[in-house]
């Protein structure tokens, strides 16, 4: 039986072909590509922040707001064909990782003017914590079962849920509600559960590309599998920073 991933890049429908190929998807194809996405995410990411530290104050701003909304609209933009078109993920995923790395780059200047060395640590917690679940699944201690499907999908809904809810209380108060500013305590627990349901769907992410290896799935599908990785791991980055941005505004506000 298929089963499925909360990540949609690795949806059922995406490996809908079973035929031995010649030249079929591999772990260390899969593996090569992950490694070149994230070479692609770090080397616009930091090159971006080395231009934006060079710039006066005011242009600064400017262009960080203008970089982190195009990077985060091309991301989006270059992911979504991949899920009706994974074959497409051959170009589409380092087109993918350039703009997620502008996006990351801008994200990273801007809490670093905020919180020095935040992004330095982010980027380890969520190395630290990709390693961590990839063994856990390699020792066979968590599984990508249907359960742990089950507890992910519905974990996500609640995070979409609770994310719809506060930009209208937000909107409505004026005031930050369970964002990146926001340093109450429900908002710092909000944020451990969006970062466990991301290292979560890693191991579903794992569990997928295992299983289409095994099946023998076609050569893009390394892509593929690399460019599904690489959006849990932005989502997951992004996440840690907020957690720790909201725990250096709590630490602020109580010296």
């Amino acid at each position: 039986m298929i089963k499925k991933t909360t990540n949609p890049l690795l949806g059922r429908s995406s490996f809908a072909s079973t035929h031995y190929q010649m030249h079929q998807m591999t772990l260390w194809g899969t593996l090569w590509k992950g490694i070149f996405l994230l070479i692609l995410v770090s080397g616009s990411a930091f090159s971006l922040i080395h231009h934006l530290a060079s710039l006066p104050l005011e242009i600064c701003i400017k262009r960080t707001t203008a970089f982190l909304l195009g990077g985060a609209f091309f991301g989006l933009m270059t992911s979504i064909p991949v899920i009706f078109r994974p074959q497409w993920s051959t170009f589409l995923a380092p087109l993918y990782a350039l703009s997620e790395g502008i996006f990351l780059g801008a994200f990273s200047f801007f809490v670093e003017q905020l919180l020095p060395n935040t992004a330095i640590t982010a980027l380890t917690i969520t190395l630290s914590l990709f390693f961590t679940m990839l063994f856990l699944f390699q020792s066979g201690i968590i599984k990508g079962t249907d359960r742990l499907q089950g507890i992910v999908l519905g974990g996500f809904g609640a995070i979409f849920l609770t994310t719809l809810f506060a930009l209208v209380i937000s909107w409505l108060t004026g005031r930050p509600f369970m964002g990146m500013m926001d340093a109450s305590l429900p908002s710092i627990l909000f944020s451990l559960f969006s970062i466990i349901m991301g290292a979560l769907s890693l191991v579903l992410d794992f569990s997928h590309i295992t299983r289409r290896v095994k099946a023998g799935a076609p050569k893009y599908m390394e892509w593929y599998g690399a460019l599904s990785l690489m959006i849990t791991l932005v989502y997951l980055y992004v996440e840690v920073v907020k957690l720790l941005v909201k725990l250096g505004l709590r630490r602020k506000s109580r010296s």
